[in-house]
């Protein structure tokens, strides 16, 4: 079993929270979205350095180590659903999940004018969803019926790089998306959804913010 790390990163200001989107080419939860996160490396002095580090690493956003508060821990095994749970396990992960708030300086400033710069071997979209939008998409299901509810995300943008090397692309392009893809849990009838522990822990957080959500 491997030891990961996952950031909640929180906006106060503008009261948003980062997702991202696992590309369709990663062996476990590929086009889940999830909050940024992964393994803890041999070098990582603690665990909440290695949320940091992560969420640094996905997404160019720096946060001060010490700043993580301990939200829950979730067992991970994939595949999760029990039609595939046949095949061969390829994932089997303790994570521990932290809040992160989003510090800005600049009182003019809010999260969705920071720029992103996506690991894109591991991020292929990202949105800064309003808390008030999580009631709606941690519902279970994702009714196509349900009236269209549009947002903007963001895109990496790849561009031509000397350093192959490199897998960090800078830049990103806003793009509309109509959100009831990522509603439910993992993979939902888009295939798409949220990371079942990362359900449990937006509820988590939904408590804590004292956000009333009937139907969680």
């Amino acid at each position: 079993m491997g030891l990961g790390v996952v950031c909640l990163l929180w906006c106060r200001r503008s009261n948003k929270i980062l997702l991202t989107r696992r590309p369709k080419h990663m062996r476990t939860f590929p086009r889940a979205w999830v909050l940024p996160g992964g393994g803890v490396d041999i070098d990582d002095v603690s665990l909440r350095h290695a949320a940091a580090r992560e969420l640094f690493e996905e997404t160019g956003v720096r946060v001060h180590p010490e700043d993580g508060v301990p939200l829950g821990m979730w067992e991970s095994v994939y595949p999760t659903t029990k039609s595939t749970r046949q095949r061969p396990i390829t994932g089997h992960h303790l994570v521990i999940f932290f809040l992160f708030e989003l510090q800005i300086a600049n009182e003019s400033v809010h999260s969705t004018s920071i720029q992103l710069d996506f690991q894109h071997v591991e991020v292929d979209a990202a949105i800064w969803l309003s808390v008030n939008d999580l009631p709606n998409v941690l519902a279970n299901g994702s009714d196509s019926s349900r009236e269209a509810i549009i947002r903007e995300c963001l895109l990496p943008v790849k561009q031509p790089s000397h350093n192959e090397a490199s897998s960090i692309e800078p830049s990103t392009v806003c793009s509309k998306m109509d959100i009831r893809e990522m509603c439910g849990i993992f993979p939902n009838i888009s295939d798409s959804g949220i990371g079942e522990a990362h359900v449990y822990i937006l509820r988590k957080f939904l408590d804590l913010e004292g956000v009333e959500s009937a139907k969680l």
